[in-house]
């Protein structure tokens, strides 16, 4: 569940980034294998910041990771960071953007997602999505 703001039990246990990488109106999202949690869902490229790990560093982290693309830190926007609790784990989600004006190859990583695609906003929300990820979605495209 996201919240408009954080409620008063909110017990931050890390950090979450993703990242809106668009190209011509599109943006990648990655399909996740069904034995992973939120199993078959699409999402970002996404994941937890490590101890001690900056989200700048975390996110660049982990779109190299996932996708095969090295983004400089500098290239990278920064759009807004929503609470979320999952059960009864909080952390704070963090948004980052980054356009190309030509489609980048993508070089999934096999272990941890099954497919790519590129997408509209409004066909993102006709897929299944990582939990929560239809709400991120409406904020960062103003839907």
């Amino acid at each position: 569940m996201i919240f408009l703001e954080k409620p008063e039990d909110f017990n931050k246990k890390g950090d979450i980034v993703g990242c809106y990488i668009e190209h011509d109106g599109a943006f990648l999202v990655l399909r996740r294998h069904a034995h992973k949690s939120n199993g078959g869902c699409w999402g970002l490229p996404a994941g937890k910041a490590e101890p001690g790990e900056a989200i700048l560093e975390a996110i660049e982290r982990e779109i190299r990771e996932e996708t095969g693309l090295s983004i400089p830190k500098e290239e990278l926007t920064y759009f807004a960071s929503v609470p979320v609790r999952h059960g009864t784990i909080d952390f704070d989600y963090h948004m980052f953007s980054v356009p190309f004006n030509e489609r980048p190859d993508i070089a999934i990583n096999v272990h941890e997602h099954k497919d790519y695609a590129w997408v509209t906003p409004k066909q993102a929300l006709q897929l299944p999505l990582v939990e929560d990820q239809d709400e991120c979605v409406r904020r960062f495209y103003a839907l």
